[in-house]
């Protein structure tokens, strides 16, 4: 069944599919000294590796640690630190 935005009406990406979609249209942007002859063999970003540099830009930006908790959904500030 596919997962439809009700506002749209469209079917929305899965999770894994935004996340391949992305890593594979990143790749030249991650390895900019790469020829795009060797696309196939190169490592795109992640959305994980996205999220992460959000929240780093966010505290660096001086947002609340209990902000930052909220927005990673993390429980403790130890797995947040990492």
């Amino acid at each position: 069944m596919l997962d439809v935005c009700p506002e749209t009406g469209r079917a929305r990406l899965s999770y894994r599919r935004a996340e391949e979609v992305f890593e594979e249209n990143t790749r030249l942007l991650a390895n900019p000294l790469a020829s795009p002859e060797d696309i196939e063999d190169l490592d795109g970003w992640t959305l994980h590796r996205l999220r992460h540099s959000a929240l780093t830009h966010d505290a660096e930006d001086g947002t609340s640690t209990p902000m930052l908790l909220a927005r990673s959904r993390h429980a403790s500030v130890r797995s947040l630190e990492r």
